[in-house]
């Protein structure tokens, strides 16, 4: 019958955990079932006291086997039945036991090993997690310090009390009766619960492998306890010192078989020593006849504790090496199954593990990148500037994402995200850096194609307000030419009338400084450059954007008012593009009125603090509002009241306003028109969630 039949059989089986297996409970014990464990525990308590008395004819057993068959019946069964087991041991315990003893003798030992097995089960019980199992170094000390050394202890002591009365001497009497009940405890417990209450799933190819090993351990501890206990070896070689040979075995079987092969072994060597020594042969029959039973069991205890905690140790250690390994593997499938790229380096670049994802983005496999440096798969030109950001990061080790070209697996340029993590050794020193990436190529792109297209954008505002711009211009330089002209006729009637000159000089001085402010705000919009955030005076932006737009404004007949609160705090964000959202947004107004009376256009800028921390630009029109349908989608792409417009205005004003962190709306008056609304968040607000977002 295999372990796992035999687990299930078994009636002798309590509602715990053994073996990695979820046993009935206390409450699923029929009557049938109790009474066949009863009758299988009785069988195996006779058969352990008649091994066990076989021993005193010649010599009292190193090992008492029946106290272990009843600590492991209570340890097995629920404690409500523990009173039929312990009173189904008095009879055998009467019958077997020779009948020169006196009966008080056989209660007073019977009451006394009872209570022993009692005690042990009831605190391993409460101790243990599983008092079947002592497979952690915790749970294998408890076991030790209770079943082997704490209450056999007590227990030898009352036991041996009793002696002297019968004649026999108190000293050597406790230490026949504690080492018998210790090395039982220590050896035949463990062996019976992992031997016949055991659950080891394996596979098919594993069980022969094992069982493999465990033959030839067997045999080769067998001969070579054979003859090292039988007294056969020739000269020296019979002494005590042959107790080392089986040694090797026992170390093989500690660090192969865990508790269930090493308490096999040692029970085996302890039935071959004390067969040999009752029968006057071995290293032990050197010893009085009266010490033989002491020796071996001394040899037992010192060789089987340290054997046992062995088997305990590398047991738990090995179970801690397959839960790293496991969890390794897990790990190792997370970041394999991950879309990002992730990878770990050394601060000199060289890479220590890729993920899959970054093996399939450079087409390369893990060996051609481990052990090479990530720098050789940046372009030349960036190389400096990466290099630089990781020796900062060495020097300072923080968070931090940083941007770069790398060259793709079909030899193209690619744009890459990282967010670099310093791991530091013990001396504070960044020793490895875990990087997680991702291709930012088509962001970038798209950030470039958002950047034409703003320009477009610009493009096609200014080519709106072309006329407007060039009678602005034109101002200027027809009064510089009227004082230049006036200049030459008053030089040439040679009259020196230096207050006159000096006042044309400064006519055309101002009006030149005002066709190139023009210039200067028309070239500003129109040349193509990075976004420069800055603090800016929100009234600063809107008086820029309205000199644009005065021109304008007048060829349409629009008046422009303007009501700029004067306690603004500053806004972070690019003047150019906060100008072309302005200047959208009074484009868009004033094509708003292009259909009503001229004397009703009137168009309203105002700034103010919009109640919370926000401050407000609001461009108010007075046309005929905005239809109730196209409202909802008025800043979308392509959405236009006008025949020749394109419907980009409005959405390149919303993206330039998140992309500033504020937001923009639109809404109708209560009475006519209507009202578009920029919300740009102050200078401080966009420092702390530019803060929290990089943390």
């Amino acid at each position: 019958m295999s372990s796992d039949a035999r687990v299930s059989a078994s009636p002798l089986l309590l509602g715990r955990p053994v073996g990695g297996r979820r046993l009935p409970d206390e409450t699923s014990w029929p009557w049938p079932r109790t009474a066949g464990a009863l009758a299988l525990f009785g069988v195996a308590f006779f058969l352990a006291y008649c091994f066990g008395m076989s021993f005193s004819q010649a010599m009292p057993s190193p090992l008492w086997f029946p106290d272990a068959v009843l600590l492991c019946a209570l340890l097995l069964t629920p404690p409500r039945l523990w009173w039929p087991f312990i009173l189904v041991t008095a009879p055998i315990r009467f019958w077997l036991v020779p009948a020169t003893l006196p009966f008080w003798f056989l209660a007073a030992a019977f009451l006394n090993d009872s209570l022993k097995a009692l005690l042990c089960a009831s605190i391993l019980r409460r101790t243990l997690r599983n008092p079947t199992r002592f497979d952690r170094l915790r749970d294998f000390g408890i076991f030790v310090g209770v079943a082997v050394v704490g209450v056999p202890l007590l227990s030898g002591v009352a036991g041996a009390a009793a002696c002297p009365a019968i004649g026999r001497p108190f000293w050597p009497s406790w230490q026949a009766w504690f080492l018998g009940d210790a090395m039982a405890n220590l050896l035949l417990t463990p062996a019976i619960l992992y031997w016949f209450f055991g659950h080891r799933e394996r596979r098919k190819s594993e069980r022969v492998g094992r069982a493999t090993e465990a033959a030839l351990l067997a045999a080769g501890l067998a001969a070579v306890g054979l003859a090292a206990f039988s007294g056969r070896l020739p000269g020296p070689y019979d002494s005590l010192a042959v107790l080392y040979a089986p040694l090797p075995f026992l170390l093989w079987a500690a660090l192969r078989f865990g508790l269930r092969g090493t308490s096999a072994v040692l029970t085996l060597s302890a039935l071959l020593a004390a067969a040999a020594a009752a029968q006057g042969r071995g290293p032990f029959a050197l010893q009085p006849p009266d010490q033989r039973i002491l020796w071996i069991q001394l040899f037992l205890f010192v060789v089987a504790l340290p054997m046992l905690f062995l088997a305990v140790l590398v047991r738990e250690r090995n179970e801690g090496l397959a839960s790293l390994q496991k969890s390794e593997e897990r790990y190792r499938e997370v970041v394999n199954s991950q879309t990002d790229l992730i990878c770990r380096f050394h601060p000199d670049a060289t890479l220590t593990f890729v993920n899959e994802a970054y093996c399939r983005y450079f087409g390369r496999p893990h060996e051609e990148l481990i052990g090479r440096r990530f720098l050789d798969l940046i372009p030349e030109g960036p190389r400096e500037a990466v290099r630089g950001h990781l020796e900062s990061l060495i020097r300072n080790p923080r968070v931090e994402t940083n941007e770069h070209e790398v060259v793709r697996a079909d030899g193209t340029i690619g744009w890459q995200q990282w967010v670099n993590h310093a791991i530091r050794g013990r001396d504070g020193r960044v020793v490895e850096f875990q990087a997680i990436g991702r291709d930012v190529t088509d962001r970038k792109h798209a950030d470039e194609a958002y950047r034409r297209l703003a320009h477009s954008g610009r493009l096609a505002l200014l080519g709106e307000l072309t006329a407007s711009i060039a009678h602005e211009i034109n101002q200027p330089l027809g009064a510089i030419l009227s004082n230049a002209d006036a200049l030459e006729m008053l030089l040439e009637s040679g009259m020196s009338r230096p207050e006159e000159i000096q006042a044309i000089l400064s006519d055309i001085r101002r009006e030149d400084l005002r066709a190139s402010d023009v210039i200067r705000r028309v070239r500003a919009l129109v040349r193509r450059r990075p976004m420069e955030v800055e603090p800016l005076d929100v009234n600063d932006v809107v008086a820029d954007s309205l000199r644009l737009a005065d021109a304008e404004c007048r060829r349409r007949g629009v008046v422009l008012e303007t009501d700029l609160a004067s306690d603004l705090p500053a806004v972070r964000g690019d003047r150019v593009s906060l100008q072309q959202l302005l200047l959208n947004l009074i484009v868009n107004g004033m094509d708003a009125m292009a259909e009503i009376e001229r004397a009703d256009r009137r168009l309203l800028v105002r700034t103010a603090r919009d109640g919370g921390e926000s401050v407000e630009v609001a461009v108010v029109d007075a046309g005929h509002g905005i239809p109730a349908d196209l409202l909802p989608r008025l800043f979308d792409s392509f959405v236009t009241t006008r025949e020749s417009g394109m419907g980009l205005g409005l959405s390149i004003s919303r993206t330039i306003a998140e992309a500033h962190g504020g937001r923009i709306r639109a809404e109708n008056n209560s009475g006519r028109g209507a009202t578009l609304r920029l919300m740009l968040p102050p200078d401080e607000i966009s420092r702390k969630g530019q803060t929290e977002e990089a943390t």
